[in-house]
């Protein structure tokens, strides 16, 4: 079938898999850089990712099915993400993967997930341009063996170091062009 004249991207009930040849991507925040060893230091310097940048955030750890929250590009710009992020100036870094490199890794799925926010009763829907494009790496919490947990976030900072690793611009987080 010809790329050109394929459906556009939807997203998909929560739980269900992002069709394959996607590029997702995240927005972690700034490891504290007072507990970070002068390796990981240096692979900041390098433009690299590393391991913390794929914990799972409290609401991630809390959500019925536990994943790592992503964004779809095809679905979010950066800008967007960064505001339903939050807006955190600590998330300074963007981080690309392809959805079909997670799913080569052993139990580890992206898929979609709906976009929540905070409202006076509790969690309701995002509904705020480029919720669409919310999602999550499933598979990095199941197991109880802590060294198992990071080799599965060492093979993503391996992948992500192969796509895109790099700080945000101020542009980027605003969503207007560089100038």
């Amino acid at each position: 079938m010809n790329e050109a004249h394929a459906d556009p991207i939807r997203p998909g009930p929560d739980n269900s898999p992002l069709p394959g040849g996607e590029l997702v991507f995240r927005l972690p925040r700034e490891p504290n850089l007072d507990r970070v060893n002068r390796e990981l230091l240096d692979q900041l310097a390098a433009g690299l990712s590393v391991p913390d940048f794929f914990n799972l955030s409290s609401d991630d750890k809390d959500s019925p099915i536990p994943h790592l929250s992503m964004w779809c590009e095809k679905l979010t710009t950066v800008a967007q993400a960064w505001v339903l992020s939050g807006s955190r100036p600590a998330n300074k870094y963007l981080v690309r993967l392809p959805v079909d490199a997670v799913r080569r890794v052993g139990p580890l799925d992206v898929r979609w997930f709906r976009a929540l926010t905070s409202g006076p009763d509790g969690p309701c829907l995002e509904m705020r341009p480029g919720w669409q494009g919310h999602c999550g790496v499933t598979g990095l919490v199941e197991s109880t063996d802590k060294i198992a947990r990071r080799a599965l976030r060492l093979k993503l900072v391996d992948i992500a170091n192969k796509v895109s690793c790099r700080r945000l611009t101020l542009a980027e987080m605003s969503g207007t062009p560089d100038e």
